[in-house]
């Protein structure tokens, strides 16, 4: 009876939420391994020199903005946001960099994109209205098909 009731909760929770988790398996950047929903779960802004002092914020997959790559050059954003706009309508690959707007370094899994921007990036560690310069990693999940 316990075998049993331990095999249904996993399969409830299998089947829970739109998006995969999990670091997936690694595939190379290709405009076939982007195609798909991505939304945002987590950014982490790192103080450049200083490796110890971060930033992270963590999205449930129901507030973050989604990326929807058609795995042709084009991208829809959708959920972003109203400060930031609603982001370019295309995108280009070169090597592991993927451009829209920015050069980001990207790794792409089956479940997982990771977006790394080491340049350009502004953000207030300590709250006195001084922006330090740091490097931005943001992750994003995978929908279910």
């Amino acid at each position: 009876m316990r075998n049993h009731l331990l095999c249904a909760a996993l399969a409830v929770m299998a089947c829970g939420g739109d998006w995969l988790s999990g670091p997936g398996t690694p595939m190379e950047l290709a405009h076939e391994s982007l195609k798909g929903r991505w939304v945002h779960t987590s950014s982490v802004h790192t103080v450049i020199g200083s490796p110890s002092t971060k930033y992270r914020h963590e999205f449930s997959p129901d507030e973050g903005s989604i990326m929807e790559f058609d795995g042709a050059g084009g991208v829809q954003h959708f959920r972003y946001a109203p400060d930031a706009g609603p982001g370019p309508l295309d995108y280009t690959i070169r090597g592991d960099t993927l451009t829209m707007f920015f050069d980001y370094a990207a790794e792409v899994s089956t479940t997982r994109l990771v977006l790394t921007l080491d340049s350009g990036v502004l953000h207030d560690f300590d709250g006195d209205g001084d922006e330090e310069l740091a490097i931005e990693v943001t992750t994003h999940q995978r929908a279910r098909d």
